[in-house]
């Protein structure tokens, strides 16, 4: 099925939001552990 033309910017503006909420988590996470 033909995917609209801009599912792919959505799909990487996601992705880089998830990236970027995993990276504060994993931040906060090594601030407490160290």
């Amino acid at each position: 099925m033909p995917t609209p033309t801009g599912w792919h910017e959505i799909i990487e503006i996601s992705s880089t939001i998830d990236l970027k909420l995993v990276s504060i988590a994993l931040g906060i996470e090594v601030k407490i552990l160290f």
